[in-house]
């Protein structure tokens, strides 16, 4: 009798520190699925322009719109189902300030809540050996994710997007904005409706005392949150 009493108190035990590593685990994958580091190898920008002090915002807006529509016209040509690809856009502007540009590494995260929960997407934005984000240019990416499966909608979360510079070199942030629209998805959207908007004006300067250190701008001023709607079910 004591044997046994003894044999279920150390199964007990065992699996008791079972549970405890898996729970450690577990905090282990979500700490890392938050990770501001690591890229995300579904994600690539299919475009990038950058625009310089001399060109007024709504000029930049309609160049860029309209390479957009020239890429998703061709893109159209493959046949890809819309809704197993995600598509938006990140738009940043550096700071006229005087050394307010950067050479550094500069990565923008954004997450989504959508039907299948919260995806996470996170791509470096600076091309190595170019001189990107020089003080008064704005900066227009469109991105794009080949999702495993399809989704029926997504809206950006405010909580966890961000935009972030590893090292010392520091960057001055003046715009941070965050969207997708239907036309965005396919040239032909009429199934697709709505969009989700953010919008941010950081007038910031990230910075780090460490070659190695992150520092990172998080979405929390003016925000516009709509669903993206791919018409399920048509």
């Amino acid at each position: 009798m004591r044997k046994t009493l003894l044999l279920v108190l150390a199964s007990l035990a065992i699996l008791s520190c079972e549970r405890s590593k898996l729970n450690s685990e577990n905090e282990n994958i979500a700490i890392e699925a938050d990770s501001f580091e690591e890229e995300s190898d579904n994600v690539e920008i299919v475009l990038h322009r950058t625009f310089s002090k001399d060109v007024s915002k709504e000029e930049a807006l309609a160049q860029f719109e309209q390479a957009t529509k020239d890429y998703i016209r061709k893109e159209e040509q493959n046949g890809k189902f819309p809704r197993s690809i995600l598509k938006y856009r990140v738009i940043t502007k550096t700071s006229n300030i005087n050394n307010h540009g950067t050479d550094g590494i500069v990565h923008a995260r954004v997450k989504f809540q959508t039907d299948r929960g919260v995806l996470t997407f996170v791509k470096r934005l600076d091309r190595v050996g170019i001189n990107d984000f020089e003080e008064g240019n704005t900066d227009y990416f469109l991105l794009k994710v080949n999702l495993s499966n399809p989704i029926c909608w997504a809206t950006i979360q405010s909580t966890g997007t961000a935009i972030g510079l590893k090292g010392t070199d520091g960057w001055g942030v003046d715009r941070f904005h965050v969207d997708m629209t239907p036309q965005m998805q396919s040239p032909n959207p009429t199934s697709i409706s709505g969009g989700s908007y953010m919008y941010s004006y950081p007038n910031d300067l990230l910075d780090s005392q460490h070659s190695y250190q992150w520092d990172k701008y998080e979405i929390t001023q003016y925000q516009q949150t709509e669903y993206l709607t791919f018409g399920c079910g048509n």
